[in-house]
């Protein structure tokens, strides 16, 4: 339907207030987003979600916000802009600067955990040439790279390609980790004729 419904939290991202986990995720709350299933996962403030998203969008930055929890990094739309300041190079850049200075250890990265149209092998590619290059510094020990599960495999292939293809590394396949199952639960009939279907996993 186009519509992105659920969110997977990792096991341990529930702390309070604490850099150890993060979550980078882009600004947008029109319609079923990636941005509103966590944030109803999460149970955030939409009001001060909206601000900020409205913010980062204006004036094409991102932001580090610890009052929510886990604490997130909120990256403006680019809708496949190639332009400096909105290239895949710049922002994964921006997001693992901003990691490294709040010292976060895990990030999930929840930018293609639901993809539209086709497979953006460009921009994941452009990613992959920053984050696994042996010469980045940062405080991360972990990465989750949260992909539509219909291209897993297209992500793991490009994955394999450039770091050991580029960078000359014998690893082996990263390891995967599938989100629970969701479905619908129950419907329930309203009085003014509207039907509420419950979602769970």
């Amino acid at each position: 339907m186009g519509h992105k419904l659920s969110y997977s939290m990792p096991t341990g991202f529930d702390r309070l207030y604490t850099f150890d986990n993060c979550i980078s995720a882009t600004a947008n709350l029109n319609g079923f987003t990636t941005l509103k299933a966590i944030a109803r996962v999460c149970k955030w403030d939409m009001g001060p979600l909206k601000f900020y998203v409205d913010l980062v969008n204006e004036h094409h930055v991102i932001r580090t916000l610890n009052e929510f929890e886990p604490p997130l990094i909120l990256v403006p739309q680019t809708r496949g802009s190639t332009k400096y300041h909105a290239s895949p190079e710049y922002y994964i850049t921006e997001i693992l600067k901003s990691a490294t200075y709040y010292n976060v250890r895990r990030l999930q990265f929840t930018h293609y955990s639901f993809i539209t149209g086709r497979f953006p092998e460009r921009e994941i590619s452009a990613i992959f040439k920053i984050l696994l290059n042996p010469l980045i510094s940062t405080t991360l020990g972990t990465f989750i790279f949260e992909i539509d599960s219909r291209y897993e495999k297209h992500v793991t292939e490009l994955y394999l390609l450039v770091v050991n293809n580029l960078y000359r590394q014998r690893v082996s396949k990263p390891r995967v980790e599938v989100a629970p199952e969701f479905g619908w639960d129950r419907s329930e009939k309203l009085k003014d004729g509207w039907e509420v279907q419950y979602f769970t996993g």
